[in-house]
């Protein structure tokens, strides 16, 4: 036991030399040895994408074996991390979903992140979805169902009737 001491404490106080000759040495050097490592990735750094951030044709054949309510949630979360093709293959299906969504929710979760998301199109996406999660008509008559339940009806119904007015009327209908 006695013949390992030696040797423990002469690991211990060379690694503790090295450690405060390192300090010694100056935050200088030691900074200039951590600055290409910290470049790499950094806070304060421009955005860099983690994927190519594009729909690959494999991906787009694949969502006509989904059901609607996959489609949604899918090309939702694509569009709310930039995938380019996300928004058109929404737009495309879009119409073909209305009344075959449920705001369950993951889709709920997705749509309160997209209608926050700094990139309009990333907003106009998510409403577009909620309108056809909600089984809303993009056309006068919805206006015209919604107008007395918005003006009289009950708490709840009447926000609900604002809400869904509020929602088609951001996408033109008046």
């Amino acid at each position: 036991m006695t013949e390992n001491r030696p040797t423990w404490r002469t690991t211990a106080l060379a690694s503790a030399a090295f450690l405060l000759g390192t300090i010694a040495a100056g935050s200088g050097s030691l900074t200039a040895a951590w600055e290409p490592i910290a470049r790499v990735i950094g806070l304060r750094q421009p955005p860099v994408p983690a994927s190519a951030n594009v729909l690959s044709e494999h991906e787009i054949e694949m969502l006509d074996t989904l059901s609607p309510q996959h489609q949604a949630s899918l090309l939702l979360e694509r569009s709310i991390n930039h995938y380019r093709g996300a928004n058109e293959q929404i737009a495309s299906r879009v119409d073909t979903w209305r009344g075959r969504l449920t705001l369950d929710e993951r889709l709920d979760h997705l749509f309160k992140t997209a209608i926050n998301s700094d990139d309009l199109t990333v907003r106009v996406a998510g409403i577009e979805v909620d309108i056809a999660a909600r089984d809303l008509v993009k056309d006068v008559s919805t206006v015209d169902r919604l107008e007395s339940t918005a003006r009289t009806g009950g708490q709840g119904p009447r926000v609900n009737a604002m809400w869904d007015l509020a929602l088609i009327g951001n996408r033109g209908v008046a």
